[in-house]
């Protein structure tokens, strides 16, 4: 905002709203980012995933709590309760996204991948080093998202099944 208001460059203003939303992003606690490790030490609970089967299975009625739920205290147990309650629907609605939109997703990979692949061809036969390096660093970051999704759904369908 302070170089904004000294320069008064008008792109600047939708780059602070984009930082100030990664800031958000980063304190979610659903995934492990600021925002779980901020939540799991004001509650003083060190991992908090692994503590998801034992609060849900302790939310059936009838089944004893689990020790590792017993030996959390009322507040921590409450909010830990409420946390899982929120992040087991909420990424298992992400992961059937990924699962339903993933055919359309890998298609529009496989052309983005087409594309860059006859650029960093083109760029390497005029020997254009800096462009060629560019092209492939662009191929690499096009594969890392879908390598990651990748492994996600195949780590999830292998706990899933096992």
């Amino acid at each position: 905002m302070a170089a904004y208001r000294v320069t008064g460059y008008l792109p600047l203003l939708p780059a602070v709203v984009l930082i100030h939303l990664e800031i958000l992003q980063q304190l979610l606690p659903s995934l492990r980012l600021d925002g779980y490790f901020i939540l799991a030490d004001a509650i003083g609970v060190p991992d908090l995933f692994r503590r998801i089967a034992p609060i849900l299975r302790s939310l059936v009625p009838g089944q004893p709590a689990d020790p590792l739920v017993q030996g959390l205290r009322r507040a921590p147990r409450l909010i830990l309760t409420a946390w899982v309650l929120v992040v087991v629907p909420m990424l298992g609605a992400e992961l059937t996204l990924i699962v339903v939109h993933g055919p359309s997703l890998l298609g529009t990979f496989a052309r983005s991948l087409g594309a860059q692949g006859d650029i960093f061809a083109a760029q390497f036969g005029r020997a254009d080093v800096a462009a060629t390096l560019l092209s492939a660093i662009s191929v690499v970051l096009l594969i890392l998202p879908v390598a990651g999704l990748s492994c996600v759904v195949l780590l999830t369908g292998r706990r899933c099944c096992a």
